[in-house]
C-alpha cells in the first residue's frame, strides 16, 4: 500500500498508480470503522460522490458493530478495555489519512458557492469589470471540466488580473478558491502545476474575501489550505487554519475530523480524541 510521507513525495504520492489500490484497502478496513461518523457532505470528500452511496450499508453495519463493542468494553470497565477502544479509534485516524484526500479536488471545485451560476454571479456584479471577470471564470470552470487545467489557471489570471480589455477583480474569493484547487493536485490532475505552498495562499485569500458575505465558503476555504499545509509537512499551519475554518463554522465535522488527523500526526492522540469525538456527536 503507497503511503504518503508528509511534504516530501506528494507529487509522486499523486502520480502513483498504487493510490487506486490504496484507497480500496483503506475504504474496506480503517473507513468502516470511523465512516458512519461522518455526514454526507464528509462521505463525498472521502469516498467520491459516486462511491459515497455504496458503503452506506456497510458503515451502519460497522456503526452497529461499534456500538456493541463499546457497550461490552465499558462494562468490563477495565484499563484495558479503554486502551484497546482507543487503539482502534487512533489506528482509525491514521488509516484514513489517505483515503480522505481522495477525490477531494473534483469535489471541492464544486461545493458551496463555487456551483453558483454565471448567470447568478452576472446579476450581482456591479460594475463591467466584475461582469467580465465572471465571464472568464465560467470559461476557466469549463476548462476544469474538460481537465484543461493550464487553460483553467489562465482564465483565473484574467479573472484577477484582466487583460487589454478589462481590468480584472481580485476579491471574488471564487476565483482564488478554484487557483487553489488546481494548485493543490488530486489524482487525475496535472501534476506540474501542483504548488502546495501556492495552493495555501490563494486559499488563504480566498477565506479573507469569503469571510464577510460566505462564511461556510470561507470555511471551507480554510479547511482546504490547512490540506495544503499539511502536505508540505507544516502541521503547526495546518491545525491552525483547521481550527481556523471550526472558529467559522463549530459543526464543520470535516475540520473536526482534519484537526483530529494533524494532531495524530504529531503524535498527540489526547489532543486528537476530543475532536474525534465531537466529529462523531455532530452526525
Amino acid at each position: 500500500m503507497a503511503e504518503f510521507i508528509w511534504g516530501t513525495n506528494y507529487r509522486q504520492y499523486l502520480q502513483n498508480q498504487a493510490y487506486v489500490d490504496d484507497i480500496r484497502d483503506a475504504q474496506h478496513s480503517a473507513a468502516r470503522d470511523t465512516i458512519s461518523a461522518i455526514g454526507t457532505s464528509s462521505r463525498s470528500i472521502l469516498l467520491g460522490v459516486e462511491e459515497a452511496a455504496q458503503f452506506t450499508a456497510d458503515a451502519q453495519w460497522s456503526a452497529a458493530q461499534l456500538t456493541a463493542d463499546a457497550q461490552r468494553e465499558a462494562g468490563e470497565m477495565t484499563a484495558a478495555a479503554t486502551e484497546r477502544a482507543a487503539d482502534r479509534i487512533v489506528g482509525a485516524v491514521h488509516g484514513l489519512d489517505s483515503t480522505f484526500r481522495w477525490g477531494f479536488g473534483q469535489v471541492n471545485a464544486t461545493l458551496g458557492g463555487m456551483s453558483t451560476s454565471l448567470a447568478a454571479l452576472v446579476r450581482a456584479a456591479t460594475t463591467p469589470a466584475q461582469t467580465a471577470a465572471y465571464e472568464q471564470f465560467e470559461i476557466a470552470r469549463d476548462a476544469f471540466r474538460k481537465c484543461l487545467y493550464p487553460e483553467c489557471l489562465e482564465a483565473l489570471g484574467k479573472a484577477i488580473s484582466g487583460d487589454h480589455t478589462s481590468p480584472g477583480y481580485k476579491l471574488e474569493w471564487r476565483f482564488h478558491h478554484l487557483i487553489g484547487v488546481v494548485r493543490l493536485g488530486f489524482p487525475g490532475c496535472d501534476v506540474s502545476l501542483v504548488d502546495p505552498a501556492a495552493a495555501e495562499q490563494s486559499f488563504l485569500l480566498a477565506t479573507r474575501y469569503a469571510r464577510t458575505d460566505a462564511p461556510g465558503d470561507a470555511a471551507r476555504a480554510l479547511f482546504s489550505a490547512d490540506w495544503a499545509a499539511f502536505v508540505q509537512g507544516k502541521l503547526p499551519d495546518a491545525l491552525q487554519h483547521t481550527e481556523g475554518a471550526i472558529g467559522i463554522d463549530a459543526k464543520f465535522a470535516e475540520a473536526l475530523f482534519q484537526a483530529a488527523k494533524v494532531r495524530m500526526a504529531q503524535d498527540d492522540p489526547d489532543a486528537a480524541l476530543p475532536a474525534l469525538r465531537r466529529a462523531i456527536n455532530l452526525d
